[in-house]
C-alpha cells in the first residue's frame, strides 16, 4: 500500500512514505491525501468512502481495506447499496441525521 499527496498551496504531488498532515514540500496543511492500494496490477487510488477497481470490481474502502462482497452489504445496518454508495456525496447533516447515525445511536443507549 502506497499513500499520495498533492497539495493545494505548492501544487505539490507525488507519492510520500508516511502519512503526512501537512505538505514536505511547503508544511502547508491544505492538502489532499490519499491511501493507493494495487489491484489488478495497477493503483487504485481511494480517496472516498468506497473505491472500485474497474477491472474486477473489487470495492475498498478510504483506508484500503477490502470490503465484503456487495450482495453483504448492509445485512447488519439495513444499509441498501444504493445508500452506501452515495456516501461520498451526502453532507456532514445527511450522515449525522440519517438512518445509520440513528441506528448507531440506538446501538449506544
Amino acid at each position: 500500500m502506497k499513500r499520495y499527496l498533492s497539495c493545494h498551496t505548492c501544487s505539490f504531488e507525488g507519492f510520500v512514505d508516511e502519512p503526512f498532515s501537512t505538505c514536505p514540500k511547503c508544511d502547508s496543511a491544505s492538502i489532499v491525501r490519499c491511501v493507493v492500494v494495487e489491484c489488478c496490477g495497477e493503483d487504485l487510488f481511494c480517496p472516498g468512502f468506497t473505491n472500485t477497481c474497474k477491472k474486477c470490481e473489487t470495492d475498498y474502502n478510504w483506508a484500503g481495506q477490502t470490503l465484503a462482497p456487495r450482495n453483504q452489504w448492509g445485512d447488519e445496518t439495513g444499509e441498501t447499496i444504493e445508500e452506501i454508495l452515495d456516501i461520498d456525496n451526502c453532507t456532514t447533516d445527511e450522515l449525522l441525521d440519517g438512518p445509520v447515525a440513528l441506528r448507531l445511536v440506538e446501538d449506544l443507549e
